[in-house]
């Protein structure tokens, strides 16, 4: 019987490995993290922002979509149908399109991507995230009948850096219909951050600013956030009805003990804050309610913060150590209502 000989054994498992390793790579490629590019304002096709989310939707894993739209901008994307939901783990980065920077405690971010959902059709939002770890950044988004971002059943999403319900420029109202911001059953949420870069201007909705409900929407910390001003925190954009709603949500932080997790929460057509319905073990600390981000009056039309129907208890505004005790002042009603 003819024996095998030992290098050809060695020959035939080295082409196994690589034959191994190639095919690894092939069909490993679909799982990989990949840039998507928007490269035009239309509503679908090659390089539209409708297109790059789809496709990215389509590759399990982390992808990013960045910005690369000729000309000086801003530049304006209008859905002519609601966006596709978010279902893969995503990031959205405004600050990638050309001119586009960051605020910084003394000037407003200089924003050059606007979604802008006047015909987006009814019940749209602006961007539906149900996968976890997403971000979006360095986005305007206005004028959606529904929210401008909701976040559905999934966590550690950060939104920061946007303006959501006014123009480009943070100054004028072009309001969502009816949440700003919209968190439902979702959990470990970031809106905002504790420096000026990550602050979202939240304003000129037509209902409410932000909107957390469900028991399952635990851990969402909204710190540093214009809700309610304009992005110098100076003067009154207003959301319809109020603020920041809490509507049996528990365990969430509002503001925080540093300067930079304080929310100016001010100029708001009805209420600051609200708290509705079996909310518990809450924290708002820190905020200026009913004053501009430099102290001077800015009161909301109505209380300061209202606790309504509470069945539940051990929510806590304010508290001991420094930092933590809020300002609430110059509001239409209470300051504090229960």
């Amino acid at each position: 019987m003819r024996r095998r000989h030992p290098c050809n054994f060695y020959n035939s498992f080295l082409i196994f490995v690589v034959f191994f390793f190639v095919l690894t790579q092939l069909t490993g490629n679909s799982s990989r993290a990949a840039v998507y590019v928007v490269s035009n304002t239309l509503d679908s096709g090659t390089g539209s922002l409708r297109n790059q989310i789809t496709a990215a939707n389509a590759n399990p894993g982390a992808d990013e979509i960045i910005f690369a739209i000729s000309g000086p901008g801003p530049h304006t994307i209008q859905p002519l149908s609601a966006l596709p939901t978010i279902t893969e783990t995503l990031t959205i980065d405004g600050y990638t399109q050309a001119g586009a920077s960051q605020a910084s405690t003394t000037v407003p971010a200089t924003l050059k991507i606007v979604l802008d959902g006047n015909q987006a059709g009814s019940g749209a939002s602006g961007l539906k995230i149900a996968a976890a770890n997403c971000i979006i950044r360095g986005l305007v988004i206005n004028r959606f009948e529904k929210s401008g971002i909701y976040i559905d059943n999934t966590s550690a999403t950060v939104i920061e850096g946007n303006h959501i319900g006014t123009d480009v420029s943070g100054t004028s109202s072009m309001g969502n219909g009816i949440e700003g911001v919209l968190i439902v059953n979702a959990w470990d949420n970031t809106i905002g951050g504790t420096i000026a870069a990550k602050r979202n201007v939240i304003s000129g909705g037509d209902n409410y600013g932000l909107w957390i409900a469900g028991s399952a929407s635990l851990g969402n910390v909204v710190q540093g956030n214009f809700i309610g001003t304009d992005a110098t925190g100076t003067a009154a954009l207003g959301n319809g009805i109020l603020g920041v709603c809490l509507v049996g949500a528990n365990n969430n932080m509002i503001g925080g003990s540093s300067v930079g997790a304080r929310n100016i929460v001010s100029g708001n057509l009805g209420r600051g804050i609200d708290l509705w319905y079996d909310t518990a073990h809450n924290m708002i600390q820190g905020n200026y309610i009913g004053i501009d981000a430099f102290g001077a009056p800015l009161g909301n039309a109505g209380q300061g913060i209202l606790l309504l129907e509470q069945d539940n208890m051990n929510n806590t505004i304010g508290g001991l150590a420094p930092g933590e005790g809020n300002v609430i002042a110059h509001n239409g009603g209470d300051g504090i209502a229960v």
